[in-house]
């Protein structure tokens, strides 16, 4: 006979599974590229159709990057030492992961066998030795909304000389009170600390995958 007291104690092992399967689902790192190999689409491309009978081709003229990470620390997610993640490249052929010998903040997602490149930004050092990244836009790294835990700069950051960029670029970015100009130089005027963002995905109980169901436990 099950008692409601194995009921419970059933559920919170439930509960408990689901949360470490969703830990490990995502991964939230900074690490130095080792590797990058362009994998370019052959054949037709794909097709994908919606319930509703809707269908779109999945174009994609420069194929996929797969670059290869040494990972110096983990935020979030699996104690991994290397990680290769995949991501598509856009129609200007760009590499996702840019490729620096300096440092970056990579956020990735499990699915199936592949880690696949959710974020990635690049590490800075403020004027008070402080790793942070400057990203041009807010949104999430994990569960955290980058708008919680982005402050002022002391001592801006050079984002871009003035027509580096479309105008219209540089302008909506100076509306947000993400830059501002100052002579030829386009400054960051706020920036997340690497130990503001760590604390805050560690608050947090579970990261869960942006537009989805946790993916599956991954492995090396």
């Amino acid at each position: 006979m099950i008692t409601p007291l194995i009921v419970f104690l059933m559920m919170l092992a439930m509960s408990a599974a689901a949360s470490s399967e969703s830990q490990q689902a995502t991964i939230v790192f900074i690490g130095n590229l080792e590797s990058t190999r362009l994998i370019r689409q052959t054949g037709d491309a794909p097709v994908t159709c919606s319930s509703a009978g809707q269908c779109h081709i999945i174009s994609n003229s420069c194929g996929t990057e797969e670059a290869r990470l040494r990972i110096t620390e983990v935020l979030a997610g699996p104690p991994l030492s290397e990680v290769t993640v995949t991501a598509t490249v856009d129609e200007w052929c760009t590499p996702p992961v840019p490729p620096s010998h300096g440092p970056v903040l990579i956020w990735a997602s499990r699915r199936e066998a592949r880690w696949v490149l959710v974020r990635v930004e690049i590490l800075h050092i403020d004027h008070k030795g402080t790793r942070v990244i400057v990203p041009e836009e807010d949104g999430f790294i994990g569960a955290v909304p980058l708008s919680s835990v982005r402050r002022p700069l002391g001592v801006p950051i050079l984002h871009s000389r003035v027509g580096d960029l479309p105008e219209q670029r540089i302008r909506a970015l100076v509306q947000k009170g993400i830059v501002e100009v100052s002579g030829d130089a386009v400054n960051f005027r706020s920036a997340v600390s690497v130990e503001d963002l760590a604390h805050a995905l560690r608050s947090n109980n579970r990261l869960e995958r942006p537009g989805g169901a946790p993916a599956a436990q991954p492995g090396r």
